[in-house]
């Protein structure tokens, strides 16, 4: 206990990242909760997610981790999450495996929902560690909102491929195809869209299970 209040208390004056980080994984491992007056204040004056994420323990509020490509289609599932009442954490460099190291189980059961956003970029290899704890996160009861692309990302990893609700048609997927809606014959769909729409799109080719 002396220990986590020292780390605590000198956590208000510590700038280095990597030691906020690591004071507040000690902190935690210690089974020994952020006042709320510092935890608030961590969540004010920075904008790294695992301080923030750690914070958010403290303060014990429902909270969302958006994992994000960067893309406005992220930004706009974010804003959806706050509407909907979750305290809002974005993870914007989910490419380096070093950021990705760090989303553990202790930092992810603080979240009762992740947003999980592929589309811009995607990989098949180096995140079998990564979908591993996601699916730990799901099977003991967190929520995982994924975007199109997930599925294709973790077509070889077949314990995280059991979670999901799809799976691969001959792991394929089409590129550069045109797409045309049309409205129904609904009043209000023929008001918002008076003539078809079309837009270029690639897509995977999935099926229920």
């Amino acid at each position: 206990v002396e220990a986590a209040d020292l780390l605590a208390h000198r956590m208000k004056f510590e700038d280095d990242k990597e030691v906020r980080r690591a004071s507040l994984r000690c902190i935690s491992r210690l089974g020994k909760r952020l006042p709320d007056e510092l935890a608030q204040s961590l969540l004010d004056a920075t904008e790294d997610w695992v301080v923030q994420a750690y914070a958010l323990q403290g303060l014990e509020q429902q909270s969302c981790l958006l994992i994000s490509d960067k893309t406005e289609f992220a930004t706009e599932l974010g804003e959806m999450a706050q509407n909907a009442g979750f305290g809002l954490i974005t993870f914007a460099n989910p490419y380096s495996q070093w950021e990705l190291d760090q989303l553990g189980r202790e930092v992810l059961q603080t979240f009762k929902l992740v947003i999980l956003v592929r589309g811009e970029h995607y990989t098949q290899q180096g995140r079998e560690d990564f979908y591993s704890r996601l699916r730990g996160f799901v099977t003991e009861g967190g929520i995982l909102f994924a975007t199109p692309w997930v599925s294709y990302e973790s077509v070889y990893h077949h314990e995280f491929a059991r979670v999901l609700p799809f799976e691969h048609i001959q792991q394929k997927f089409r590129e550069d195809l045109l797409v045309t809606g049309k409205p129904t014959e609904n009043e209000v769909a023929q008001k918002l869209f008076p003539r078809p729409v079309s837009y270029q799109t690639s897509l995977e080719l999935l099926q229920r299970k």
